[in-house]
Order: structure tokens, then sequence, then C-alpha cells
């Protein structure tokens, strides 16, 4: 929420300054009193969550290796950096800004990161932690870090200048309207009630302001990063593009809007012509991959997402099916835990059975430590060993599981021969097996009442 408090202040600030307030001790206190009461309030609303969330994040860090090339960029927002384009162009034929403001915005946008990048550069010089690092992204020696990263830098400029050059003439119009704001006569219209010589209105100041917002979340992971566990800035680059596509795609729609009733005639015939285009071609990508990806339809249509599982492997379909149909939604199973974005821990996804570890490596992420994660892998590992009779009795009474289910992924995982196996039984009665698949119940019933 910090985007849309900081993209709220504005909104405010300029809806004080269109009802004529002017920079004073009670401007910047009606500002800031704005600021902290938004953040207060969405602190307050998310409050359960924070008492108990725990990031993964780990402070920022200077992006030195990682440029967008611009054609990635382009793919990314390039319908959005057209219709602003063409919008700047317009609103500058209408509402001029200074040139020199624009060359002092946008000396500030390539300049300043630069000078960022440029003091980053000389601490990777001086830091072995940092150097070892970030040779370990490149794949290079340390010694060959320095040319590598200047390498990297001058090869890929476009998206630091072109996006630069747009936050930079964004820059430039909102520092123009304000100072039209600020020294307007009294008395003086929106351009929507007095044509060519008015003020600019509202709606305009507001598309801007959300342009400004997108483009700099965007522009901002040119330069900086959240560190992660990925070590790279794919997570940071993944939250802020979310919210710059959404800021400038609705910004995008009021840029169509005024280029199609404010600007000239030839600007119009070429934005919106090459916005049409540019949409278009767009279009292609789900007109090919939604039948790409439905392999062209040709399976029988269905909403059940496990009727592959039953098409592919049909036994490990019945072991789900068999739990959802006999045992209570709340019952605990055991089974292995699995990598990430693979069919390990299908039983417990499909089943909706909750299980004592499903994929660990999506623990670290929401957790940001693997304590716990890390605790309960060597528990369930010893009972699919069955190394201690009553290690197993502590950790099925800890976590209240009932069965446990042993398939080809726990005996490829735990390495388990026919003996371990069959000596299961001592603990554990099988209540249903299909193909290689075995479902375990602990004797005795419910875990609680031993």
């Amino acid at each position: 929420f910090p985007i849309y408090v900081f993209l709220l202040t504005v909104a405010y600030a300029l809806r004080r300054g269109y009802q004529g307030l002017k920079f004073s001790p009670r401007f910047w206190q009606e500002i800031a009193t704005t600021f902290f009461s938004l953040a207060v309030m969405g602190v307050i609303a998310y409050l359960p969550f924070y008492l108990s969330f725990s990031s993964q994040a780990g402070g920022p860090l200077p992006n030195v290796v990682n440029p967008t090339r611009f054609v990635q960029f382009y793919l990314m927002f390039g319908v959005f950096l057209t219709a602003l384009t063409f919008l700047l162009i317009a609103v500058w034929r209408r509402h001029p800004a200074s040139r020199r403001s624009f060359l002092s915005w946008l000396l500030a946008v390539w300049l300043l990161p630069a000078l960022f990048l440029a003091l980053s550069i000389l601490l990777v010089a001086v830091s072995p932690g940092l150097r070892q690092r970030i040779a370990g992204l490149l794949g290079g020696a340390p010694a060959d870090l320095l040319p590598a990263i200047l390498r990297l830098r001058l090869s890929t400029p476009f998206t630091w200048l072109i996006a630069g050059g747009l936050l930079a003439g964004v820059g430039a119009l909102m520092t123009q309207i304000w100072g039209d704001l600020t020294q307007r006569r009294k008395g003086a219209k929106d351009e929507g009630g007095s044509g060519e010589h008015g003020l600019p209105s509202p709606s305009l100041s507001f598309a801007l302001a959300l342009f400004g917002t997108g483009l700099l979340l965007a522009y901002a992971v040119e330069f900086i990063y959240l560190r992660d566990q990925f070590g790279a800035r794919m997570n940071t680059v993944f939250k802020f593009y979310y919210q710059a596509w959404l800021l400038m795609a609705v910004a995008s729609a009021y840029a169509v809007y005024y280029v199609q009733t404010r600007a000239g005639r030839a600007l119009k015939l070429v934005g919106i012509g090459l916005l049409l285009l540019l949409t278009a071609a767009g279009l292609l990508y789900p007109a090919f991959a939604i039948p790409g990806k439905a392999g062209n339809f040709r399976g029988e249509p269905t909403l059940d997402g496990a009727a592959f599982i039953q098409r592919y492997n049909p036994d490990h379909y019945a072991v789900m099916q068999w739990l959802k149909e006999n045992t209570a939604p709340d019952t605990v199973i055991l089974e292995a835990p699995g990598r990430p974005y693979t069919d390990d821990d299908f039983v417990s996804a499909f089943s909706g059975r909750p299980t004592v570890l499903g994929w660990g490596g999506h623990e670290l992420q929401w957790r940001g430590n693997y304590d716990e994660p890390g605790r309960r892998e060597p528990l369930i590992g010893a009972i699919y060993k069955n190394q201690s009779p009553d290690l197993t009795r502590e950790t099925v009474q800890e976590f209240g599981i009932e069965y446990m289910i042993v398939g080809p992924k726990e005996r490829d995982k735990y390495k388990i021969p026919p003996h371990t196996e069959s000596s299961y039984q001592k603990l554990w009665e099988p209540v249903f097996s299909a193909g290689p698949y075995t479902i375990y119940r602990w004797k005795g019933g419910a875990p609680a009442d031993q």
C-alpha cells in the first residue's frame, strides 16, 4: 500500500492546488497529515497480518549487473509508453513546459541513477563480499567483474535513456501544471471550460500522476532491488512491474481519450492508429496461445483440475479419491515433502487434506527462514525410515497424523527397502492400495487419544 499512499497524497495535493491553496505552512501541514493518516490507516487495516508477518526481504541492494533490454521493456509496457508519448506531445502543444524545466528533470533522472551506479560499482570494487556475490551472478572471475559490469550497462542503455526521458517529460509537465495552478488569476477555469488558454484539467493532472508513479516504479528496478533468497531482482521486478502495469494501463485509457479529443488531426491519426496497431498485435498472443495451451481443444472439456491425473496416473488418482471419500476434511496425512512446481505433494493438494510439510522452498519464501520446515523434514524422514518407534509416536501425536502415504516418490526419496516397508505394520495398518501406492492408518485411532 505505500505506492498508493504516495499516489493519493499527490492527488490530494493537486486537488488543493486546484482549489487555490498555494505553498504555505498550511499546505505542507495538510499534505503531511494526509500522508501519515493514510499510512496509519493502511497499517491498522493489515495489523492482524503484520503481527505475525516475517519477510524474506533483507533490504535494498544496487542493481549493477541486470539492466533490462529495451525490447523486453517495450514488450511489457510498449502500448502504455506509446500512449504516454502521444499524450505528452498533445499536452505539450497546449501547455508547453519550459525547456529549462525539462532539461533539469532529464539531468536528474539520467545523472542521479548514473551517479548511484558509479558509487555502487566503486563499492563492489572495494568489497570482497559484494564482488564475490556479483561474480557468482555473472558466472565469471572476480578479476573480470568491473569490465563485465561496464560492458553490460553500456551495451543496454536504451531503457535507462528512453524511460528516463519519458519520466522527465512527465515531471516537467507536472511542474508546469503546478506553476499554472499557483500563479493563476482569480476566476481562471480549467481547459474543459475555457479552451486553449485554460488551466490543465484535474483529470489530466491525475493521469500524469498515474503515469509518473508507474514509470517511476518500472524505472527504479533498473538501479535498485530488494534482497531475498533468490539473490537477484526477480521478485522485485515482479512486484513493481505488476503495480506499474496497472497504473499505466489506467492512465493509458485517459491518454487515448485526450489524444482523440484534443490533439490535432495529424497527431490524432498517427497516435490512435499506432495504438490500435499495437493493441491488435498484442491480441495475437491470446489468439494463438489459448489453443496452444489447451492442446487445440482435443481433450474432453472439464472443470475437474485432477482429470489429467486420472488419465495419466489412475493409481495416484485413486489414492486421492479414497481419502476424499473416507476421511474428514481436517484429517492430517503424511507424504514426502517435495520440490516446488512439480507433482510432489499431489495427494495433499488434490485431496484437500493437510500434510506435515509440502513445498519447503515456498515455505522459505513465505516465512523468510527455514527453521520450521528444517525441523520437520528429519522428523518425516525418521518416520519413513522407521528409525525409532518412540520418535514416530511423538511426531504422530505432535502433528495429529492419521494416515501415511507410501508411493514411488517416498520409496525413492527415503530409499525404503521392502523389509522397512513391511515393518510399518507394527505401528500402521494398510487400509488402501492402488498399484504402487499404499495408504497406512495409524493404529489405535486418532493420535490425540494415545
